[in-house]
């Protein structure tokens, strides 16, 4: 099960930085963690993406 640690803040100008502190926050949720579940959690990360994409597409007007 993914742990439950705080995301990190992230800039307005996105440096290399906030992507190590990314990959950082995603090792440290994922400890301990076996190839299963973690396939697991990025599936159900990506479903969730998948349908906030999906309800924008339905909300946004359409483009001429």
């Amino acid at each position: 099960m993914a742990r439950d640690i705080p995301k990190p803040d992230i800039s307005p100008a996105f440096t290399i930085d906030d992507i190590r502190r990314i990959r950082e926050w995603h090792h440290e949720r994922q400890k301990g963690m076996t190839p299963e579940e973690i396939c697991e959690d990025i599936n159900n990360k990506a479903a969730n993406f998948a349908a906030l994409l999906s309800e924008r597409k339905t909300h946004e007007p359409a483009r001429a």
